[in-house]
């Protein structure tokens, strides 16, 4: 199967590098040229090709620090990286589609191989030039250092977050790059008018996935987001409805009790949704798939509340306080990374909100989400 890769891409190199040039352009927003664009996907191919023929990594370190540069003159982020390295995937996914004699899922394989090693070891570069970097800075100048210090101070939790988002990134993302491969040719496959819907719903889920893990990468920097005046109503029927296909779904009964006319709030939907999906899966986790959850919306003058109780497991007051902090989680190892909540957390405080927790061991657990009224609401 190696050697048909090794084929698939000299027959057909100049067609990837178009593809896969294309795919880059924009998802750079011209942080780099497009002439930039198109020798990393020239260069990334050849080393591919080098690696699989070798089948030696070490070939690959001249191109490594070459990228590096690049991406540094760019101030990409760990993410922004790892997908420029994704999209050779799907430049070559088409060829193994057309191609009846080839098992794509074998081929990927070997390709996902040599992604994850680059992408690994490319890593690795990264963080030992940004330890080198904190060293000539703290010898340079000793004002800047006490000034990040400082910032460190304040935010210690958010940064531990930014600090081990690569890692949490590459993590997800490689596994997400190859099932989103997989369902695209499943969809283009399928002639099932059920299954074809029922994928895009997992092609749509990636996809949000996706959007959570760059906004963790981007977590400890200052966010670009777009604030609307929002009904929330709307982004919470949204939350249950994505929620209600999740596998712990088993006797759960939903209960919606959201108030009508709630008042606009400033927010960025998007971030709230995750915040609401976060909180309930919390609560799914907690009951063990069978129980009541319950979702309710009210306000008052000054605030809009809304409430997720479940009557799952419940916790201890020495629980409820930690349940915030970055990587504390109750789950079990490899169940959880204990980032959902302070992410949630996080969110809601950019929009002058508030999370509050109640909970009673073996009976159960509130999350209020409380999020301000605009000043500009239009209701009153």
């Amino acid at each position: 199967m190696k050697k048909i890769l090794i084929d698939l891409i000299k027959k057909h190199f100049d067609q990837i590098i178009e593809n896969w040039t294309i795919k880059l352009i924009p998802l750079l927003n011209n942080k780099i040229s497009n002439e930039q664009a198109e020798e990393f996907a020239k260069s990334s191919l050849k080393i591919v090709l080098e690696i699989l023929e070798a089948s030696d990594f070490t070939v690959a370190g001249q191109y490594l620090i070459n990228n590096y540069t690049l991406f540094s003159k760019a101030n990409l982020s760990i993410l922004e990286i790892s997908q420029l390295f994704s999209q050779g995937r799907y430049s070559i996914l088409p060829l193994l589609e057309n191609d009846p004699e080839n098992d794509p899922v074998i081929v990927l394989g070997y390709l996902d191989d040599v992604f994850e090693q680059l992408f690994a070891r490319y890593g690795m570069l990264h963080q030992e030039a940004k330890l080198r970097e904190v060293e000539v800075d703290r010898v340079k100048d000793s004002t800047e250092v006490k000034r990040l210090q400082a910032q460190v101070d304040q935010s210690e939790k958010l940064a531990v977050i930014g600090q081990l988002a690569a890692g949490v990134a590459h993590e997800i993302g490689n596994p997400l790059t190859s099932i989103s491969a997989l369902v695209q040719i499943m969809q283009r496959r399928s002639k099932d008018e059920f299954i074809s819907e029922q994928l895009s719903i997992v092609k749509e889920n990636i996809d949000r996935i996706s959007r959570i893990v760059r906004e963790l990468v981007d977590f400890s920097r200052p966010p670009s987001y777009e604030v609307q005046l929002h009904d929330i109503t709307d982004v919470i029927r949204t939350a249950v409805g994505i929620v209600k296909y999740d596998k712990r779904v088993k006797k759960v009964k939903f209960e919606t009790d959201l108030k009508s006319g709630l008042p606009v709030v400033e927010i960025a939907p998007d971030q709230i949704l995750q915040v609401f999906v976060n909180i309930l899966i919390n609560a799914l986790d907690a009951m063990e798939g069978n129980g009541i959850l319950k979702v309710k919306s009210s306000y008052d003058d000054d605030f809009v509340y809304v409430d997720i109780e479940d009557n799952g497991c419940g916790m201890d007051a020495k629980v409820v306080d930690q349940i915030f902090d970055p990587f504390f989680t109750t789950k079990e190892v490899g169940k959880g990374t204990g980032l959902g909540l302070s992410v949630s957390y996080g969110i809601i405080h950019k929009f002058n909100g508030k999370i509050k927790v109640s909970s009673v061991p073996n009976i159960g657990s509130i999350f209020t989400i409380i999020l301000p009224i605009s000043k500009k609401n239009e209701r009153n």
